[in-house]
């Protein structure tokens, strides 16, 4: 025969089945937990409570349970997955920065061997473009052998040349920029033009960048927009626009959530903040202008 009991804790009281004497559980009403004694004495029990205990017990744990998982998936989604997104971010931006310090390590190299940095094209007697710099690097860059392979007797466009496109070196593509990788286009690029560290006769020397070689962008990433690596283009200084993730080919630019990457003449890269001042961007392309670079404003790094 059922009989009543009454939490000690909220004095709630409900009906109980004999089986449940000696048990112990949360209440039904505050939760707190108890032990279920029955009474010693006649007239204990009354058969009006139509609560049943056994169901408040059940419903009790399965929402208990519910209320758990709920909380618990909510703090993974909340506090987790966020984390994970952010680190894979850093992982993937840091693969970025690795493969641009290279980069900048065979244009050190370079002009150690040279004496200068490598003309952004060459070009043959009649003045038409036939190699970019990223072909030039490519024994400093590790990668002697696809060098000797490469035909500069003929344009870069020829049949030959053309079959080494689909070689390009990991280095050349941003981690941020799989239609790079894809599609052999290049996401980093020299700026060009009077003015750059990259003039379109010539060439420049280390002791040539006045501007000091913190201050001054040799190579700066941009997406990949369907040119081969083996092409000689690169950002021309008067097109450059003065603003970060502006046009492909044309600005300072990258679909890292965290910034587009430049490499400067002292070996460094740098990201830079989306809000950079308009006027930073032409200044850090020159190497001669004169213009004082406020690094805080500029770059995140």
């Amino acid at each position: 025969m059922p009989f009543l009991f009454t939490c000690p804790h909220c004095d709630f009281s409900s009906r109980i089945a004999n089986h449940f004497a000696g048990d112990s559980g949360p209440c039904v009403n505050c939760g707190k937990s108890v032990l279920i004694l029955q009474p010693q004495f006649e007239g204990s029990v009354d058969p009006d409570v139509k609560t049943s205990n056994a169901t408040g017990l059940a419903l009790l744990l399965i929402l208990g349970g519910l209320v758990f998982f709920a909380t618990v998936g909510g703090l993974i989604y909340v506090v987790v997955v966020p984390q994970v997104a952010r680190q894979r971010q850093n992982a993937v931006h840091q693969r970025t920065r690795l493969r641009l310090a290279k980069i900048g390590q065979a244009l050190q190299m370079y002009s150690q061997s040279h004496g200068s940095y490598p003309p952004a094209i060459t070009y043959d007697a009649a003045g038409k473009p036939m190699h970019s710099w990223r072909v030039l690097i490519l024994p400093e860059l590790g990668y002697p052998e696809l060098h000797a392979r490469y035909d500069f007797t003929q344009p870069w466009d020829s049949p030959v040349n053309s079959a080494i496109g689909y070689e390009m070196p990991v280095e050349y593509a941003s981690a941020t920029d799989p239609t790079a990788r894809s599609q052999n286009e290049s996401s980093f690029y020299v700026i060009t033009g009077k003015g750059s560290a990259f003039p379109d006769s010539g060439t420049t020397r280390l002791e040539d960048i006045r501007d000091g070689t913190r201050d001054t962008v040799l190579v700066a990433e941009t997406p990949a927009y369907g040119f081969s690596w083996l092409e000689p283009r690169d950002i021309r200084l008067a097109r450059l626009e003065s603003r970060v993730n502006g046009s492909p080919g044309q600005s300072f630019a990258s679909e890292s959530p965290l910034g587009p990457q430049v490499l400067t003449a002292d070996g460094e890269v740098r990201t830079l903040r989306f809000d950079a001042p308009a006027e930073a961007i032409p200044a850090l392309a020159t190497i001669d202008g004169g213009e004082a670079i406020n690094w805080n404003a500029v770059a995140t790094d």
